[in-house]
């Protein structure tokens, strides 16, 4: 048996017997827990190097509905301010009008309209908003487990890779010295509520 068909089993296991274990309705609805949850991008610098960061505090959930899975619904909401590149001067430049304007802007908003799943991956497109500017975005979430956390909640996680071009959300300072394109790694659990 191939490696690759071990993991589709395996992703197959998950999703039939985590979700239709552990979930009691048609429709589960998991809160992002902010403490277990991690969103992080990195963007070229001079095309010398890549800046990392991540932004600190994120809400949300994420609907799940068991008997048609591409009814499900997702939505995130990033407090821009909480952005983290471990430099003071940084962030705070990144906080104001040249780029993430935090003041008049402080969330960064994504909400699905479209959901297509197939053993455990999730191709969600929705509604990506930043500053002022709303695109749709498709995003390939990975579920990544079902279970009992410490505290005998139900959790459920997943992950998602994917980037975007920041000039297209009116993200347009320093564009010679600091790329477009973004790429973000989202990871996140939510708690079955």
């Amino acid at each position: 048996m191939s490696l690759q068909m071990r993991k589709s089993i395996f992703t197959a296991v998950i999703v039939v017997t985590g979700l239709g274990h552990h979930l009691a309705s048609a429709e589960d609805v998991f809160e992002i827990d902010n403490s277990h949850t991690s969103t992080l991008f990195s963007v070229s610098h001079f095309n010398i190097g890549y800046i990392y960061g991540r932004f600190n505090t994120c809400s949300g959930k994420a609907t799940m509905n068991q008997k048609e899975p591409e009814k499900s619904k997702f939505e995130f909401k990033i407090e821009s301010k909480s952005i983290d590149t471990n430099d003071i001067g940084r962030d705070n430049h990144l906080r104001g009008p040249d780029f993430f304007d935090s003041e008049n802007h402080p969330t960064i908003e994504f909400k699905s309209t479209a959901v297509k799943v197939n053993r455990g991956n999730y191709e969600v497109t929705g509604k990506f908003k930043m500053l002022d500017v709303e695109k749709d975005v498709t995003i390939p979430f990975q579920l990544l487990g079902v279970g009992k956390g410490p505290f005998g909640n139900t959790r459920m996680g997943m992950i998602a890779k994917f980037s975007i071009k920041r000039s297209e959300f009116g993200i347009e300072k320093m564009l010679d010295s600091i790329g477009d394109d973004v790429a973000i790694t989202f990871s996140f659990e939510g708690v079955l509520k």
